[in-house]
């Protein structure tokens, strides 16, 4: 029985590994030939490496002290010879590709679903550098993601299907499927579809209670002020204008209504025709003039 279920695994790691090699081929254009793939890319090494391993960990016909033992050996010879490290708990699903991979790290609670793309320097993690509390601590994401190089996506959130991370960003609450996230201008923007439609520049604190935003397209604009969870914050009241399509003019006042409750980030959503939406997240501007603290 102990046999038979030891090929069975065995079995089903050349089955993820195929998938996965087919995957890294029909993704990226210089991985044309699967022998040459399969003998040459580290990165695609280092998920031969997690599949080994995930698998050893969670075969319960091997006492737990040997899976954990075997598993992390495994981890750690794949982290020397590729520079990828992926704990053995973590939870893959099918046609996983790292492509360059150097210095991406994925967390041990860190759930991801299938047919995920990440590049270099990638960190799946919890949100604390130290003292972190047990339990799921890493993120969970969904199926069809892609991820750039140097992201950092931390904590026990959800990143829904579809979604593209662009380089360089840093994600701490949960992103929505079919979401575009990236940087601009040292800001952090979400995109519900295609972001060559809209485009945003920069957001700029003008006085007070006077915000500009500065993009292309900014046709017929509805804005909203919005919490982590994407819902409107009550108690604030926006004037909006447009100067030619290019910039949106924000005045904020508060009203007498019933606040929302303490809210922990505060977000700029704007609504454009065609369900089009973008998210500033955490907006510069917002927290040098002191918003969150007036509405909370």
């Amino acid at each position: 029985m102990i046999t038979d279920i030891k090929k069975q695994v065995i079995d089903e790691i050349c089955v993820r590994v195929g998938d996965d090699l087919i995957a890294l081929r029909e993704k990226d254009p210089a991985a044309n030939e699967l022998e040459y793939v399969f003998n040459s890319y580290l990165s695609f090494r280092a998920v031969v490496y997690y599949r080994m391993a995930n698998a050893i960990y969670y075969e319960k016909t091997l006492e737990e002290i040997k899976r954990r033992q075997i598993s992390r050996l495994i981890s750690e010879e794949a982290k020397v010879k590729t520079h990828v490290e992926i704990h053995p708990a973590a939870q893959i699903g099918k046609r996983f590709v790292i492509d360059h991979g150097v210095g991406s790290v994925i967390g041990e609670t860190a759930i991801i679903g299938d047919n995920c793309y990440l590049l270099q320097g990638v960190i799946i993690g919890s949100r604390r550098i130290a003292n972190n509390k047990p339990g799921k601590r890493h993120p969970t994401i969904g199926n069809n993601v892609q991820i750039g190089g140097g992201a950092r996506i931390l904590g026990p959130i959800n990143i829904g299907d579809d979604v593209v991370i662009n380089p360089n960003c840093v994600v701490t609450t949960n992103i929505p499927s079919q979401t575009v996230v990236s940087i601009s201008n040292q800001m952090q923007i979400m995109y519900n579809k295609d972001r060559e439609k809209v485009l945003i520049y920069g957001v700029i604190p003008k006085s007070n209670d006077k915000i500009e935003i500065h993009g292309r397209n900014l046709t017929k604009p509805r804005v909203y002020l919005v919490d982590e969870n994407n819902s409107i914050i009550l108690g604030v009241q926006l004037e909006v204008t447009t100067i030619e399509d290019s910039v949106i003019c924000l005045t904020i006042k508060f009203t007498e209504e019933k606040k929302s409750p303490e809210c922990k980030k505060m977000n700029i959503r704007i609504d454009f025709e065609d369900d089009f939406q973008i998210i500033i997240i955490e907006a510069v501007a917002l927290g040098r003039e002191g918003y969150k603290e007036q509405i909370g």
